[in-house]
């Protein structure tokens, strides 16, 4: 009978978070992605609290202040970067454009008409039409999407423990046992995993700017 009515609940749980991830999947990106970001930082959390003696709020401000500076430091060298290759660029298409007018005004005037027509095509398909107007909602939508992130992974941080606590406090006796166990068996696997993968990407990450 246990068994029957442990399977009913969790059948209703799940049923509850698809019904939710379902209607809110435009908005769960963000809470997505910060829930994981926090669920791989929280062991950094966790020993820069317990070893300086630091609020869990404060720890992790700091590490967001790191993190911001690390991002901020890695952008501009990468904006610096790009500007400089598109400056590049465009002097060699101005060199390019040039050779091509030159090579289509040495060809027979017949041929010349159709050879203009022909390059002004592919130069305004290679140039985008749309106004900068038209990319502000996308770009409103991402900076909206960063903030969220942002926020919430703030407070998956400083909270978390607090949300894990909440959510157990739904079961009782043995069930909240099972449940307990199960949590604590996919943090073990899941954890390695993300953060295994995490070290990945920064290792990939260092040495493609090196």
């Amino acid at each position: 009978m246990k068994s029957k009515q442990h399977y009913i609940v969790y059948g209703l749980l799940i049923g509850i978070v698809a019904v939710l991830v379902y209607f809110g999947r435009a908005i769960l990106p963000p809470f997505i992605l910060a829930a994981i970001f926090a669920y791989i930082l929280n062991p950094l959390v966790d020993f820069i609290a317990h070893k300086l003696k630091l609020p869990r709020g404060l720890s992790v401000a700091i590490i967001y202040v790191f993190l911001i500076g690390i991002i901020s430091f890695a952008a501009i060298n990468i904006t610096v970067k790009i500007s400089e290759e598109s400056s590049q660029l465009a002097s060699e298409a101005k060199v390019i454009m040039t050779q091509t007018n030159n090579h289509i005004a040495a060809l027979p005037s017949w041929l010349q008409p159709l050879a203009t027509d022909a390059f002004e095509t592919i130069r305004s398909s290679a140039v985008p039409n749309k106004r900068i107007s038209s990319y502000i909602p996308g770009a409103l939508n991402r900076t909206l999407g960063v903030l969220i992130f942002l926020t919430a992974g703030f407070y998956f941080l400083k909270d978390g423990k607090n949300y894990k606590t909440g959510f157990l406090n739904l079961f009782t006796g043995e069930m909240r046992f099972e449940v307990e166990t199960v949590l604590m068996k996919i943090n073990r696997i899941l954890g390695d995993y993300l953060r295994g993968q995490f070290l990945m990407i920064i290792i990939m990450s260092t040495l493609f700017y090196v």
